[in-house]
């Protein structure tokens, strides 16, 4: 329940961050190795062409959004989607916490209110739907490593910390 609180207050102030237009502090949320997939890719978005939407890139689609955000009087809203299903269990969660702690699955929806209604751009909402994003517990924070517009099947496991020390028995490291 704590960790589910915690992922719920990191969204929070990723939105937050995303309505005040801060890149800077949305990517304090985000994973060096972040990477959005979307159904209906943009090429003018992926820019490297790879079929997915690297963190630079993400920026990048992010700074054009905050300039239609300025330009129609925009405010960003959203919250947890409790009404997915994410595991299949037959229970609406919203936020699954996997196996250990350290990982957390994340069903949310954003909506885009437009104050301008005189310019004919402002009339749509973006982004659409649910959003679907997976986020890792670093050093007690949690981080979003992928975000998505359809439910993520296969998400990559986070590598296990090791602790190097010392040679066992008075040995040496290899050189």
């Amino acid at each position: 329940q704590q960790a589910q609180t915690q992922v719920k207050d990191m969204l929070g102030k990723w939105i937050s961050a995303l309505n005040e237009r801060n890149i800077s502090t949305l990517t304090t949320y985000m994973t060096g190795d972040f990477q959005m997939q979307e159904s209906n890719l943009s090429g003018s978005d992926d820019l490297n062409r790879d079929g997915r939407i690297s963190l630079k890139e993400f920026t990048i689609m992010l700074q054009n959004w905050f300039g239609q955000l300025d330009a129609c009087g925009s405010t960003v809203s959203g919250d947890v989607d409790t009404t997915v299903d994410l595991d299949s269990n037959g229970t609406n969660d919203g936020i699954i916490i996997g196996a250990g702690g350290n990982v957390a699955y994340l069903a949310f929806n954003l909506n885009q209110v437009n104050t301008n209604t005189t310019n004919a751009s402002c009339g749509q909402s973006e982004p659409p739907g649910t959003l679907y994003a997976l986020l890792y517990n670093m050093n007690g924070s949690w981080m979003m490593a992928s975000l998505a517009d359809t439910p993520i099947t296969s998400a990559p496991v986070p590598l296990d910390i090791i602790t190097l020390g010392t040679p066992s028995a008075g040995q040496n490291f290899p050189e």
